[in-house]
């Protein structure tokens, strides 16, 4: 498994947490750490083909652990940043299975 990225937020995010454990109550959110990509994670590509921005959204929420509407709150240059990495990761397992990258990455110039 690949080892957790940390990303430090240059605007600090305030969510609110709700669960079984106890009643909501407001987290301000400073970092964000990405865990390494599981074999479930590639069917993502599958469900957002041809949807790279939505790609980029739901895989940070699922390597994060946040949700969609709390990783949409994220600034847009924190959120670039990690979503790079985040998709960076995907492609590159993809390229090791053989899928084609092409539609949600672009590739680099040569």
């Amino acid at each position: 498994m690949s080892q957790q990225l940390l990303f430090t937020l240059s605007e600090p995010v305030t969510i609110v947490l709700s669960g079984a454990h106890g009643p909501k109550r407001e987290k301000q959110i400073v970092d964000i750490s990405l865990r390494g990509l599981e074999p479930g994670d590639i069917l993502l590509l599958d469900r957002f083909r041809h949807q790279p921005a939505t790609l980029g959204l739901q895989l940070v929420a699922t390597l994060s652990g946040l949700t969609v509407p709390q990783v949409k709150r994220l600034a847009m240059t924190d959120f670039a940043k990690i979503a790079d990495a985040a998709l960076a990761r995907l492609a590159a397992a993809a390229r090791r299975m053989g899928i084609p990258t092409e539609w949600f990455r672009e590739q680099p110039a040569t």
